[in-house]
């Protein structure tokens, strides 16, 4: 490292990072120890209190009984530090009445909630994340009914600290719920980091997304036998098992969205190995086969992609252009025997299937994270992530280098790396082509075609008011003597957004992961241009 370089190796050591919601990411994670005392209630109920209500073990479990009329309820507090995140499990049973299960910053549960589940009416496996907002946070456990006697039960109760993007020895990589603000690093699944994930806002407009059987999910083609069948992508135990019928494919839709549409979902083989997504078309489905990763198409308009996420299981994408498609007013996903979708004719034999779980469907021409659904429709909000520069910046040259993906394969939109002010835009390119470019408010010097999907590495080189080269993946692409004010315009506006157009910016979202991105505080050569993204 030579002289006025600074290294930074966490997005969060310079970066200021929000998002208004939560969103999943693929990342590597790790847990600290157990924060919930005789969580298992092998022998008592030591470690837990009540007020108004009875404490016992009743076949290795605890029961909460009320004792009087009043809502009694069992509550202990655990450690926490604000700020951080914490996961939780707890299995609840109701018993003459329906259970509850608070969180929250004091025992009543009702302080700041983390989590309230209010109406459980069957035995269940309750997790999820919170952010921590003091220093001791309570489980609270009830039932919903303040008559003398009533009782529910509880046992396997769990808190630990989660540490996302975790480089410790037994950190494992997960889809896993980042709650609001906390950034996405992804990784493949050989351990590679792929970078921070920046999206725009998407909604996810299937309904009850992890949940076949619901109402909303029309469809008499095939049955659901289970949608707790086995260990879904998220670590839950939420995967759906659905069978076909005889000489018929499982097959179940939603209202679509009558526009340009994408449909993603995570499917795992069992018996049968190919599942697809379906439009009101005969023709419109492409399939996807599994056990071989091959994709078909019912019409070559449509497009399929599919990514193994660990464990046999695969997100399957599908995109259907209402150009032609012609009708996208129902969206269907299913499994079959063979290629074909909802309307192909089918041997299947009734008792064979497939795993599925995650269901999307979104108002775009590509996918992005899964957003999770129950009885409504669900939006993550837009990443946004910036860096002030005005501590460090040479106005009088400078070099940067990128390392990115992006998701754009119809070139709808505007995608940006690293920008400021519209004199100000690092990396970025326009919609209607895939050339990207860098644009010092006067002129824009290309980086030539940069192709949705695949990572790429570029570097712009700049001596203010003299010359200006960039670089693709080893090759110079443009050298130009001119009088460049990239570096005046960053120092002027030195707020740069990464992954977006400037630092406000709720749109023109990269869609994508920022593996690295460097400054060098002086103008490289083009040798080490070549070197650098090599």
């Amino acid at each position: 490292m030579g002289v006025n370089t600074k290294s930074f190796d966490n997005a969060s050591d310079m970066i200021t990072f929000s998002r208004a919601s939560g969103g999943y990411g693929l990342t590597k994670v790790s847990y600290g120890p157990e924060l919930v005392t005789n969580g298992t209630f092998d022998t008592d109920t030591s470690g837990w209190s009540a007020l108004n209500a009875v404490l016992t073990i009743v076949s290795g479990a605890l029961r909460v009984e009320n004792d009087g009329a009043s809502f009694g309820y069992g509550y202990q507090g655990f450690e926490t530090e604000a700020g951080k995140v914490y996961t939780f499990s707890i299995d609840a049973f109701p018993g003459n009445q329906n259970a509850v299960v608070r969180i929250g910053d004091n025992s009543y549960g009702a302080l700041n909630k983390k989590f309230d589940n209010s109406l459980i009416t069957s035995p269940v496996t309750l997790t999820g994340q919170f952010v921590a907002t003091a220093t001791t946070t309570f489980f609270r456990l009830s039932t919903t009914s303040n008559v003398d006697g009533d009782y529910a039960n509880f046992d396997n109760i769990s808190v630990k600290e989660v540490t996302y993007n975790s480089s410790a020895a037994d950190a494992t990589l997960k889809l896993i719920y980042h709650p609001n603000d906390v950034p996405r690093i992804e990784y493949d699944l050989d351990g590679t980091a792929k970078g921070l994930l920046v999206e725009g806002a998407r909604t996810n407009s299937y309904k009850y997304s992890e949940d076949l059987s619901e109402y909303v999910w029309v469809g008499s083609s095939g049955t659901i036998s289970s949608i707790n069948a086995i260990t879904s992508p998220d670590g839950n135990s939420t995967g759906n098992l659905v069978i076909t019928g005889v000489n018929d494919p499982f097959s179940r839709r939603q209202n679509g969205l009558g526009v340009d549409s994408t449909i993603s979902f995570y499917a795992k083989a069992q018996e049968y190995s190919f599942v697809f997504a379906n439009n009101d078309n005969g023709a419109g489905w492409v399939c996807f086969d599994l056990a071989t990763e091959s994709i078909a198409l019912g019409n070559n308009g449509f497009s399929g992609e599919m990514t193994a996420v660990g464990n046999g299981w695969y997100r399957c994408v599908a995109t259907f252009p209402m150009l032609i498609a012609g009708n996208n007013a129902h969206m269907a996903i299913g499994v079959r025997e063979n290629f074909g979708g909802t309307y192909t004719a089918s041997s299947a034999n009734g008792t064979s299937g497939a795993y599925i779980w995650g269901a999307q469907m979104e108002a775009d021409p590509f996918a992005t994270s899964y957003i999770k659904t129950e009885n409504a429709t669900a939006t993550r909000a837009l990443d946004l992530a910036e860096i002030n520069v005005s501590n460090f910046i040479n106005k009088s040259a400078g070099t940067f280098l990128a390392t990115f993906n992006y998701s754009d394969p119809t070139n709808a939109d505007n995608n940006y790396v690293f920008s400021g002010s519209s004199n100000a835009r690092v990396f970025y390119n326009n919609a209607g082509n895939s050339v990207w470019q860098t644009y010092d408010g006067s002129a824009g010097t290309t980086f030539g075609a940069v192709d949705s999907g695949e990572v790429y590495k570029l570097a712009v080189a700049v001596k203010t008011d003299s010359n200006i080269s960039t670089a693709k993946n080893g090759t110079i692409q443009t050298t130009r003597t001119v009088n460049t004010a990239l570096m005046t315009s960053i120092e002027a506006y030195p707020l740069l957004a990464i992954g977006g157009a400037s630092s406000s910016s709720s749109y023109q979202k990269l869609n994508g992961h920022i593996k690295s991105i460097t400054y060098y505080p002086r103008r490289l050569t083009d040798a080490q241009l070549q070197e650098l993204t090599t």
